[in-house]
């Protein structure tokens, strides 16, 4: 009987707690990072529809001068200069803007890290319009 038992274990629910523990993540090593994460656009336009920066993973580059301008946060959705100040956010999909009533203008964001060289950005589509823009919005 207690073999029985003993075989049953081997060939059961050892198994079953491996797998639970390597696919499930029942492991403490697979803790994963809970932020929401949204898909950045990879131009980004003016209230002219002209493109003005493109992304590269959550950097932003100016699109003429290929220089970094900043940093994408995750947690607040907007971009932040790499000095720590906010430079703007996302709004009709593609439109990178100041938005002067945003809680974070007057907030020390800190300092971001160094961004990595910029990659050749591809060549922009042009975008036909930006629907207008409430007042408290300023380009960048």
């Amino acid at each position: 009987m207690k073999n029985k038992i003993l075989k049953f274990g081997v060939l059961f629910v050892i198994p079953i707690m491996m797998f639970c523990f390597v696919f499930t993540g029942c492991s403490n090593n697979n803790k994963q990072d809970d932020t929401q994460r949204i898909t950045l656009p990879y131009h980004l336009y003016d209230s002219q529809a002209r493109c003005i920066a493109y992304t590269s993973d959550k950097y932003l580059y100016d699109y003429s001068t290929w220089q970094a301008i900043g940093v994408f946060n995750y947690e607040r959705n907007i971009f932040i200069t790499t000095t720590g100040e906010y430079l703007g956010e996302i709004v009709y999909d593609n439109v990178l803007i100041k938005n002067t009533q945003s809680e974070y203008v007057n907030i020390e964001l800190g300092t971001q890290p160094t961004i990595p060289t910029a990659p050749i950005p591809r060549t922009a589509p042009t975008r036909a319009t930006v629907p207008t823009l409430p007042s408290w919005y300023l380009d960048i």
